[in-house]
């Protein structure tokens, strides 16, 4: 469709008729009209408000603001559709925009809207985008979920809730849907489609009206360049009294006839869309290999999606495995956004979820639920503060089969908190490497100076941007070639926008380093091209179990700067980086609001003035630094990329396929790959005895009791639950004078199972339990039922042992 523009000046775009429903809330009325008044040519557009009965004066403030403001009264309230649908029908313009009145304009708004909907004629639906009043996102356009769970058509809002400038939010896109609390639409179209649908009652007649609009064969476009901000709902109760009923009528016409962007499975999976057509699943190939349920974030941009991403297209494509993705989150990408998954997701919208062979939970936060079957349970899951949380250790003891985990340090962290060794798996997290390389574009910046550290991390406190600028201002002033770049992308009530504003009215002073601010989002790309556009990275976390700020700067070839702890110790040392010392700091359980710990939180303050001496190193030996980052990225490349990952994961699964799970197996804590206890002072030959209120243990005692003595190289480790137990074994003893060693165990299996592991033979008497426990973990047995035999059954079943070895 074209329409002309007015004869008097070709450069003004067409006029607006601009349709404001409202139900009171006065105040919000005349803040929309007075943003109107400083955004539009109230004298070239026009504005109707339909006023719904309102009680609270508005209708006699309306009448006195005529005629700039056309007031349309409703003796009750006739609910949002059909007030626009009889603001549009008095309308004298040929385009229309809706308006809720909790909105305020931003300079611009109305001439972006326009120019989209009037620069193609395919174009039937514009929407814009809308900001909270604390500048974070409300609407970037809305997804259409089919909900199978529930059984009914939904929507949500791309990004609610985020930084308004993350990557896409500022990308015109053609969508379902956007929201009708600023929509502009061809009055012609608007007609053609039916108008509002007035069955519903303040909520889905822009979701109905946008799915009309896209079956008439028009598109409906998402413009980032018209900008407002949405007091979102303020209109009071009224506004949700028939969400219900609003679901069941937009399920009714569209579920079936649109294809939804996600889809909620039956047993509450968020799949990504849209629905697989007929024959196009059968075209898949489907794995013959196990089946994996992988439960997680798939849909999202952050890196524990990624991981997700990358493991599973990979475990599917190359490893035969059929992964079943679980998406437990509000997804944020679109179906086109990454290919790969089309065929696992088609697969798995296909029909009832398969039976898992293994599942995988790598989510945030963890659910220590226990799945449903009889599979191995694998819980995937990063942690920043030292010591676990109290309520993760006892699911990770007794019920996972494995804990993954990104890092050495995070393996070491979980083994003091008391999850068995033999459990915990190092699975790091890959970079691209391809994206990381050192050849490819620069990043503008505005500085010239010859060194440019770059500050990787937040405005949080792990990041530690405040130990940053002060040792960089204190290592530099404004006479040295150098510049801090601070990556600080946010909006402009974010933690990271907050910090900017402070930070350039610190860096204004006279006499200062200088500092530039990155405070826009980036793109994977883009991100690249800034590492390339430094001289070296600042990283001086307090806590960070992954370290992929660090994985991205040592695969790019820079040198870096950052805290000796954390998962940057599996990827970098004292000749590849620069490390600064660290002081534990004990942080108190409701600082990180989680529960209380296993034993106590903890982060690594980072000793300032290292940290400063070496940005000084830095600049003041080039050289050196260069060296630095080339030996890091050599060293980077050696390290596992996502295809080794993904063949060890892959590796683990297959074994887990193997066992039972540990929550069904009552021997399954006697796993031959437990860590043993530590016996300190044991002699040659260690044979273990369990000592309990059943009495089972005193003939094979009073056996050995008979057999050695203190000249015998052996040792007798007596294994108990509590300190009572022992104390029979003293009645027992008597004058023994053999060599004994006692272990407690708190009647925790894990720790009975490496004390059997750290024993040569186990001395049962008539305790199945005990026999049974030693061949699960691979321990030869005697029975000690007599004195006489004792010596001689050891021996023989100690050389059996060994000669089956």
């Amino acid at each position: 469709m074209h329409i002309d523009r007015p004869n008097d000046s070709s450069a003004r775009r067409p006029p607006v008729s601009i349709i404001i429903p409202i139900y009171a809330r006065l105040d919000l009325t005349k803040q929309c009209l007075r943003s109107l008044e400083r955004t539009i040519d109230v004298a070239y557009d026009e504005v109707i408000v339909v006023d719904n009965a309102s009680s609270d004066g508005s209708g006699r403030y309306l009448a006195a603001e005529e005629p700039w403001v056309r007031l349309i009264s409703n003796d009750r309230n006739l609910g949002f559709a059909k007030a626009c649908n009889q603001g549009a029908a008095a309308a004298s313009h040929d385009l229309l925009v809706f308006l809720n009145n909790d909105t305020e304009g931003h300079p611009g708004w109305a001439d972006a809207m326009v120019d989209t909907l009037c620069a193609d004629e395919r174009v039937g639906v514009v929407g814009c985008k809308l900001l909270f009043p604390d500048g974070t996102l409300q609407h970037a356009g809305v997804l259409v979920v089919d909900d199978d769970q529930n059984g009914i058509l939904n929507a949500f809002h791309r990004w609610y809730r985020e930084d308004p400038d993350r990557p896409g939010a500022d990308d015109r896109a053609e969508l379902h849907v956007v929201t009708g609390a600023v929509l502009g639409i061809h009055r012609d179209l608007f007609e053609q489609v039916g108008r509002f649908d007035e069955s519903y009652w303040n909520g889905c007649e822009d979701i109905d009206l946008c799915l009309s609009v896209r079956a008439a064969g028009r598109t409906v476009v998402y413009e980032p360049r018209s900008v407002l901000t949405h007091h979102e709902s303020a209109s009071g109760p009224e506004r949700f009294t028939k969400v219900t009923e609003n679901l069941v009528h937009l399920t009714r016409r569209w579920r079936g006839r649109v294809d939804a962007d996600f889809a909620v499975r039956s047993d509450a999976n968020v799949m990504h869309g849209p629905f697989p057509r007929p024959g196009a699943v059968d075209a898949d190939p489907v794995p013959s290999g196990p089946t994996v349920a992988w439960r997680g974030p798939l849909f999202s941009t952050h890196h524990m999606s990624i991981a997700n991403r990358e493991l599973g297209v990979r475990l599917w494509a190359d490893h035969g495995m059929r992964i079943d993705p679980f998406a437990t989150e509000t997804p944020t990408m679109l179906p086109a956004d990454d290919v790969r998954l089309a065929p696992m997701v088609r697969r798995a919208l296909a029909g009832p979820p398969p039976t898992p062979d293994v599942v995988v939970q790598h989510q945030w936060p963890p659910v220590w639920k226990t799945p449903a079957g009889t599979a191995p349970w694998v819980v995937m899951q990063p942690w920043e503060y030292g010591c676990l949380p109290q309520e993760w250790v006892a699911p990770l003891r007794d019920e996972v089969d494995e804990y993954w985990v990104p890092s050495t340090w995070q393996r070491d962290c979980a083994v003091a908190s008391g999850v068995p060794a033999h459990k915990v798996h190092v699975v790091p997290f890959a970079v691209d490497r391809e994206r990381l390389s050192p050849d490819g574009p620069r990043h503008p910046l505005t500085t010239t100076a010859r060194t440019r550290l770059l500050f990787l991390g937040g405005a949080n406190h792990r990041s530690a941007l405040d130990v940053a600028i002060n040792s960089y201002l204190t290592a530099f002033d404004r006479t040295d070639d150098v510049c801090l770049v601070l990556a600080l992308a946010g909006g402009p009530r974010s933690a990271e926008g907050v910090a900017a504003a402070r930070v350039r009215d610190f860096a204004a002073r006279a006499g200062m380093a200088e500092i530039e601010i990155v405070d826009r989002w980036l793109d994977d790309h883009e991100s690249a091209a800034l590492l390339r556009a430094c001289t070296a990275v600042l990283y001086p976390n307090r806590c960070d179990s992954v370290g992929l700020p660090v994985a991205e700067a040592v695969a790019m070839g820079l040198p870096v700067i950052t805290t000796r702890t954390g998962g940057m110790l599996d990827l970098c040392d004292d000749d590849s980086a620069y490390l600064v010392d660290v002081e534990t700091v004990r942080l108190p359980a409701e600082t990180i609001q989680i529960g209380p710990a296993a034993g106590a939180y903890w982060t690594a303050e980072p000793d300032r003035a290292q940290l400063a001496a070496a940005m000084r190193r830095v600049h003041d030996d080039p050289d050196d630094a260069a060296r630095r980052g080339r030996l890091a990225r050599r060293r980077a490349l050696e390290r596992p990329d996502w295809d080794q990952v993904a063949a060890t994961v892959a590796e683990r699964l297959q074994r887990l396929t193997t066992r039972p799970a540990r929550r069904l197996d009552p021997l399954g804590a006697f796993d031959p790959a437990v860590v043993p206890t530590s016996l300190d002072d044991r002699r040659r030959t260690a044979v273990l005895l369990e000592i309990d209120l059943g009495g089972a243990w005193t003939v094979p005692f009073t056996s050995w009791v008979e057999t050695f003595g203190d000249d015998d190289d052996v040792t007798l480790v007596a294994v108990a639950e509590e300190e009572a137990d022992l104390d029979l074994l003293g009645a027992y003893a008597g004058g023994f004078d053999g060599d004994v060693l006692v272990v407690l165990t708190g009647g925790e299996d894990h720790r009975t199972a490496a004390a059997y592991a750290a024993c040569d033979a186990v001395l049962t008497g008539r305790s199945r339990n005990a026999a049974a426990r030693a061949a699960h973990i691979g321990r030869p047995t005697v029975s000690g039922l007599s004195a006489s035999d004792l010596r001689a059954e050891l021996y023989d079943a100690l050389a059996s042992a060994h000669a089956s070895a």
